[in-house]
């Protein structure tokens, strides 16, 4: 669990961003993305790390590596609380703006 193996003996590790809890795994193509709204952080993982962070999402399609990945900030319109798969639209009337420091 957590390996692939392509005809080798050894068996190799799934890549970060992805997991297999299962065995039997003939190839990479056989680890899976992360879970939606989780990150996979480490190699040959068997499960999710954990929740993504807030104003984050984390697609299941994705490979997603970290808890706030720089390629998925919410958008503003949108907010994303703890674990968000996909960006929820804010209620009309509302908005939510990205406040960024400048040092």
């Amino acid at each position: 669990m957590g390996t692939f193996s392509s005809g080798n003996t050894t068996a190799i590790r799934c890549p970060k961003g992805t997991y297999r809890n299962q065995t039997g795994a003939g190839m990479e193509d056989d680890c899976w993305p992360c879970k939606a709204g989780h990150y996979c952080d480490l190699l040959g993982m068997t499960g999710p790390t954990d929740l993504c962070s807030p104003r984050y999402y984390c697609p299941d399609i994705a490979k997603i590596e970290s808890d706030s990945p720089s390629s998925h900030i919410c958008p503003a319109g949108f907010y994303c609380p703890r674990g968000t798969a996909d960006p929820i639209g804010c209620d009309p009337g509302k908005t939510k703006f990205l406040l960024i420091n400048a040092s």
